[in-house]
């Protein structure tokens, strides 16, 4: 729901959540913004923090966040094999930025919450943006109407 990168959800700390939303900040575009969340996920996150008070959601703090990452990494894994349904971390990135494009979310929003520059967000997601493709649609159709 945030289209966070794996190690980003990894340092994601409490304070990074103003009631539904989650503060986005990336060193990459320097600007931060707010990502709504489900309220579903809003509470299970309280929920995960007030079992285990820290000052991460997913991470304890000890050790390297290299470790925590790849350890995150192989549990997706794990549940992608036991599920049946091939995945892997990015992936769930990957939908987050389709599905907005899919409902007409502009190219260069998506790339604002993923923290990209429009010149990547457009290499790897312009297919996916709605209004190019009904453009496209409306074009060949007419196309054809006039042939």
């Amino acid at each position: 729901y945030s289209g966070l990168r794996i190690r980003d959800a990894v340092l994601l700390t409490d304070d990074k959540l103003v009631g539904n939303k989650l503060m986005l900040y990336s060193a990459k575009t320097g600007v931060p913004v707010y990502v709504p969340l489900p309220e579903e996920v809003v509470k299970q996150l309280a929920w995960a923090f007030e079992l285990s008070p820290q000052k991460y959601f997913f991470w304890s703090g000890a050790g390297e966040v290299k470790s925590c990452v790849n350890d995150w990494q192989r549990t997706l894994s794990r549940l992608s094999k036991l599920s049946g349904v091939k995945f892997h971390a990015h992936m769930l990135r990957d939908t987050f930025a389709v599905e907005l494009l899919q409902k007409g979310v502009s190219l260069e929003n998506v790339a604002t919450l993923l923290g990209n520059s429009m010149r990547i967000a457009e290499k790897h997601y312009s297919p996916w943006v709605k209004s190019r493709q009904d453009s496209l649609t409306a074009e060949i159709e007419k196309a054809w109407r006039l042939s």
